[in-house]
């Protein structure tokens, strides 16, 4: 497995498959497509095991952040697989934030081009093996050779706290396909775009092209560079006055933005790794000073205003064109946000790197905080009135909750309501199983673990036959998807709990009104969730308490239908008919809750 942050002299791709040792044919073709992509240079990564297996999410978690090419093998069971749909939405999710090449799907059976698939794996580009897999294989690798551009490289300002690109490598670690020597000759390679510059046919004179060939055309042409001219002055005098109002003055630099700092999830944490999802920072500044001579910026992370020391440095750099543009992946993986709360650009010598910013506030220039005051407003926790920072509600949310950590569900509330709906998922995945209902008694089993985590270990009696085990962690199914009876829980339902700290957030007279929107977002999609987790909840109820007989019944299988459509749209959204993308459901809050805890940079001001 490639190591994180090592720059690899060739591009990666993952080959993500369902396939068993039983599908000769199928093996052949990925067989096939594993050696020709590995004869044009790429080096080529397949799970050594089943998807099926425990370990198979964290081995991708821990492989394609460090690739450049995601592929899916469709064959005609894949859409069924659970793992395999996750695998597709962490390559899409990392497409996204530009850290991924490309996804790409290869249909490997006639079966799998008829199969009802996820709106999201139509849209990647397909490559139709089931007929003709040699020829397919061959326009998937020209696809390949002629979208090699590099991914998105870390500005040179910056490099010095970065990987550094092996020799020989193109721009961002991502050297050029060999040429193609084996390809048939009459092979219909892809059309490359033409040019930007096109020579004309017949061109004309050089000096007939600038002045014209008569006096009409001449004065056009002169009128043409008046008004040219015209524009241009325009064009400065606007810049120069934005530029004026941009640079800071005594008696406005804290209302001055020079731009954002943005937490993020590497996707790297893991569903065992309850420490958060804030181990990464995008970081963009415009209109920043340049350093004087013999000195540079240095990027930091502060912790709190009540503590001492411990700074992080994220980088040094000298603004490029005024332009800071910086992502940051913690080594470790540690949650940034749990441990600090401010940023920090100083200004000091370039000969020497500091371990810590100068104690002198006159080399400080910019400077952002998350909002530390405690809100005037007590809350009640448990028996105790508190009194929140908006700082400690973005930490409930994205790193540590107290409540949650009295009952060792460590990480915060964003960590364990999105695992909590994955496995909600999984096991209506499990419930409905393939074709005909065979097995009664692992469809009870999963009906039971889903009810286990929306009603909570407490109150699930309620809702299943009477003597039913719990059959889940009982620690972590102590705690509900729903809030079914808030005085019965030791806390509030996830669900509920999230929009506790949405609340607070929303009413601090300490937030920003980007801040008040998305969580007004946040909330509408959390009660879209809730809609479908009853709706789950409902069906599953009714499905639990169903005997054999009844449960495998072909009149069954709407009912289970239902109970699968409902938490697949709970956990991954649905999708927009204008575009054909997914939005909204857990993926798409636990991907946003992060964008609360942004930034805005400004001078620093004593």
């Amino acid at each position: 497995m490639p190591k994180r942050g090592h720059v690899m002299s060739s591009p990666g791709v993952f080959i993500c498959h369902d396939l068993d040792t039983k599908a000769h044919q199928e093996l052949q073709i990925l067989t096939r497509l594993r050696q020709r992509l590995e004869e044009v240079g790429a080096t080529v990564i397949v799970y050594p095991g089943h998807v099926s297996d425990d370990g198979f999410l964290s081995f991708l978690n821990q492989t394609l952040p460090d690739l450049q090419w995601f592929i899916l093998f469709q064959t005609s069971t894949t859409a069924q697989s659970y793992q395999v749909r996750m695998a597709v939405n962490t390559a899409v999710k990392l497409l996204e934030r530009h850290r991924l090449q490309g996804a790409l799907r290869f249909l490997a059976s006639p079966e799998s081009s008829s199969t009802e698939v996820p709106a999201e794996w139509t849209a990647l580009p397909t490559f139709d093996g089931s007929y003709d897999y040699p020829r397919a294989i061959e326009k998937l690798v020209l696809t390949l050779e002629k979208e090699r551009a590099p991914l998105l490289a870390p500005p040179q300002t910056v490099q010095a706290l970065m990987p550094t690109p092996s020799p020989g490598s193109a721009p961002g670690g991502l050297a050029p396909f060999p040429s193609r020597t084996s390809a048939q000759a009459n092979y219909d390679r892809p059309v490359l775009p033409p040019g930007r510059l096109v020579s004309p046919a017949n061109p004309l004179p050089l000096h007939e092209f600038y002045f014209g060939t008569t006096e009409r055309g001449r004065a056009i042409i002169g009128l043409s560079f008046l008004l040219v001219a015209t524009l241009v002055l325009g064009t400065v005098m606007a810049l120069l006055l934005t530029h004026s109002a941009q640079t800071p003055s005594t008696g406005s630099a804290a209302a001055i933005s020079y731009g954002r700092l943005e937490f993020f999830n590497t996707g790297l944490t893991g569903a065992d790794n309850t420490t958060g999802i804030c181990d990464g920072l995008d970081i963009h500044l415009q209109n920043l000073r340049s350093p004087q001579s013999g000195q540079s910026f240095y990027a930091w992370l502060l912790r709190d205003k009540s503590q001492l020391g411990g700074a992080l440095l994220l980088a040094k750099f000298t603004p490029v064109n005024g332009r800071l543009d910086l992502r940051y992946n913690s080594p470790n993986h540690q949650n940034l946000l749990n441990s600090y709360s401010r940023f920090l650009i100083t200004e000091e010598s370039a000969a020497l790197t500091p371990d810590s910013p100068t104690a002198d506030l006159t080399h400080w220039r910019y400077y952002a905080e998350i909002p530390q005051v405690p809100d005037p407003q007590a809350e009640t926790v448990g028996n105790t009135m508190v009194h929140y920072s908006n700082l400690d509600h973005l930490r409930h949310l994205l790193s540590s909750e107290p409540q949650l950590d009295q009952l060792s569900l460590h990480g915060g509330l964003s960590v364990w309501f999105f695992e909590n709906m994955s496995k909600i998922f999984e096991w209506a995945s499990a419930a409905r199983g393939t074709g005909v209902p065979r097995n009664a008694t692992e469809m009870r089993q999963a009906l039971v673990k889903i009810l286990d985590y929306l009603d909570g270990t407490e109150l699930v009696s309620h809702d299943v036959p009477r003597g039913t085990p719990v059959l889940v962690d009982p620690t972590v199914g102590r705690v509900p998807l729903l809030t079914l009876d808030e005085k019965a829980l030791p806390v509030p339902g996830y669900i509920r709990h999230i929009e506790l700290d949405l609340i607070a957030l929303t009413s601090s007279p300490h937030s920003s009104v980007a801040q008040r929107q998305l969580a007004g977002q946040i909330d509408s999609e959390l009660n879209r969730v809730k809609a479908n987790l009853d709706q789950v909840r409902q069906d599953a109820r009714q499905l639990v308490n169903m005997a054999p007989k009844q449960l495998l019944a072909s009149s069954t299988i709407p009912l289970l239908d239902d109970l699968l459509s409902q938490a697949r749209t709970a956990f991954i959204g649905e999708v927009n008919p204008a575009t054909g993308l997914r939005s909204g459901g857990a993926v798409w809050i636990f991907d946003h809750l992060p964008e609360l805890a942004a930034l805005n940079v400004a001078p620093y001001k004593a």
